[in-house]
This record gives structure tokens, C-alpha cells and sequence, in this order.
């Protein structure tokens, strides 16, 4: 019993979530999170990744996840 009123209760709360993120959005208040990496940074890493640089210490160089480097570059490519 508690535990389907629970599920009701979170079903309604994620609504109300969802249409204030999308108001927020509206009014330019909720931008989602800033990159990591400026435009300058990267397009030096895209370079250097382009280069066939070691994509690990181009990680540690600049601060982020491996992920993160093929992310990057794969979005642009």
C-alpha cells in the first residue's frame, strides 16, 4: 500500500520537475552544465588528437576524463 502511494507520489514530483526545468529553460535560467574546456582549448586538443597523441596524457594535460577526449573529438568529427 505505502509503497504504491510512494510510486504515485515520485510520479508526480517528476512532472512537476520536468515542467519547471522547462520553464527555467524558457526564461534562460537553466543552461544545463558549462564545458569543460574553452573553445581555444578545444581546438588545440582536437589537434593534438588528430596528431595521434597519446589520448591518456592528453587526458591528464588537460584535466579530464579519457571519455571526455573522445567525446570531444568525436563530436566534431
Amino acid at each position: 500500500m505505502f509503497a504504491a502511494f510512494a510510486e504515485f507520489e515520485h510520479g508526480i514530483r517528476k512532472e512537476r520537475q520536468i515542467e519547471g526545468i522547462a520553464r527555467a529553460r524558457i526564461e534562460g535560467k537553466y543552461q544545463g552544465r558549462k564545458p569543460k574546456l574553452s573553445a581555444e582549448q578545444q581546438a588545440e586538443l582536437l589537434r593534438r588528437f588528430n596528431a595521434h597523441e597519446n589520448r591518456s596524457e592528453l587526458a591528464r594535460q588537460f584535466g579530464i576524463d579519457r571519455a571526455t577526449v573522445h567525446r570531444y573529438c568525436n563530436a566534431v568529427t
